[in-house]
């Protein structure tokens, strides 16, 4: 998955293109799917390929969620290509690896847009998988706490934020220590930092737009 910070941004840039209402709702569906990771629900019931197809979204909040998916699906493809040594890694160290670039890209992303203002419409919340809503809640109250007041010069609490929703603290250490060694090779972090006009820019979000 894509960290929050480079998810709002997305949305908010791809909201043209979808016929957008209400922006709380908009923006709490792109942020929904990894409210997974509070729920404990199947990973296919929040970001299966049905989620990928046009005719899934009708609504703002699954414009949003539609969006989610889509980032996701494109940046892995993205991914593979910046990263083609993940592929004969374990699951583990494969998942430490691109979460590490990830956070590189959602550092870069944060400070590009209003944070402030995209955190603030996550005040809604749907649990449309039957799950708990209250945890879909508590999943939102996380990533607005984890941003607030944050910037370039005042970075969130990744660590915090991934034991926080479920990450065995061991392996978020390692996530850490794998995002200080990305970030030792700038020439590979101006590479992560470029996906995200490559997202923009995907025709996926022309293939799929909602109508």
């Amino acid at each position: 998955m894509a960290l929050a910070a480079t998810h709002i941004r997305l949305a908010l840039d791809m909201a043209d293109r979808y016929p957008v209402n209400h922006f709380p709702q908009f923006i709490s569906g792109t942020i929904y799917p990894d409210s997974r990771w509070l729920t404990g629900i199947n990973r296919n019931l929040t970001h299966g390929d049905r989620f990928l197809q046009k005719d899934f979204a009708r609504s703002d909040f699954t414009y949003g969620w539609h969006v989610h998916c889509l980032v996701d699906h494109v940046q892995a493809r993205l991914y593979k290509t910046l990263f083609p040594d993940a592929e004969a890694m374990d699951r583990q160290q494969r998942w430490i690896l691109l979460s590490a670039a990830k956070v590189i890209q959602d550092r870069h992303d944060l400070d590009k847009f209003d944070l402030q203002g995209g955190i603030a419409l996550l005040n809604y919340a749907e649990a449309p998988a039957g799950e708990d809503i209250q945890l879909v809640r508590a999943f939102n109250r996380i990533i607005r706490e984890t941003y607030k007041d944050r910037d370039k010069n005042r970075l969130p609490d990744y660590y915090n934020l991934w034991t926080g929703v479920g990450l065995d603290p061991i392996v978020a250490a390692k996530v850490m220590d794998q995002i200080q060694k990305l970030l030792s090779d700038t020439s590979l972090v101006t590479k992560i930092e470029s996906t995200y006009a490559k997202i923009v820019g995907s025709p996926a979000f022309l293939q799929n737009k909602a109508q």
